[in-house]
C-alpha cells in the first residue's frame, strides 16, 4: 500500500505501509572495516547496529550462541561473527566462553544494560514516529492538510 492515495474527509492523503525502524537500519558492523587501527571508541556509535545488540542480548539470555541463533532465526556462525566484530570494536571481551555455554563478562554486563535501554528507546521512537505518520491523527497538534 506504499504511496497509495486514500480519501480522508474528501481530501486525498498519501499513506505508506508501516516499516520498522529496527529493520531499516543497516548493519554498520558489516559495512565498515574493523581493523584494530580504525576501530576506536570515538567511532562506536556509527559502528554498532541494533540487530547486533539484539543478538548479543539473545546470546546472554540464552547462555548459548546456538540457542540464541535459533531464537533469532540466524545461523550460529553469523552470530559468532557479529559477536567477534563487536568485541573487536569494543576492545574488550564481552562474553566468557565455557564448555556449557557463555555468560557476560563485566564489560558484557555493562553492554547488556545499555543495549536493552537503547533498543527500548528505539522501540519508543518507532511508536512515537508512528503517531506522527498516521494520516488522520490530530494529536500532538498535527492536522491533515489537503494539497490540491
Amino acid at each position: 500500500m506504499q504511496g497509495a492515495i486514500l480519501p480522508v474527509n474528501s481530501c486525498p492523503v498519501a499513506v505508506s505501509r508501516k516499516r520498522s525502524i529496527m529493520n531499516d537500519l543497516p548493519a554498520f558492523s558489516e559495512a565498515l572495516p574493523l581493523s584494530a587501527d580504525s576501530a576506536s571508541r570515538s567511532q562506536l556509535v556509527s559502528r554498532i547496529d541494533p540487530v547486533t545488540l539484539k543478538l548479543f542480548i539473545a546470546v546472554v539470555e540464552e547462555a548459548s550462541i546456538a540457542r540464541a541463533a535459533g531464537r533469532e532465526h540466524i545461523t550460529p556462525s553469523a552470530v559468532s561473527k557479529r559477536l567477534a566484530d563487536l568485541e573487536r570494536i569494543m576492545h574488550v571481551p564481552l562474553l566468557e566462553r565455557h564448555r556449557r555455554g557463555v555468560r557476560p563478562s563485566k564489560a558484557g554486563e555493562a553492554l547488556l544494560r545499555h543495549s536493552r535501554r537503547m533498543l527500548h528507546d528505539l522501540e519508543q521512537l518507532e511508536v512515537e514516529m508512528d503517531e506522527f505518520a498516521m494520516p488522520t491523527h490530530t494529536a500532538r497538534g498535527l492536522a491533515v492538510h489537503c494539497h490540491r
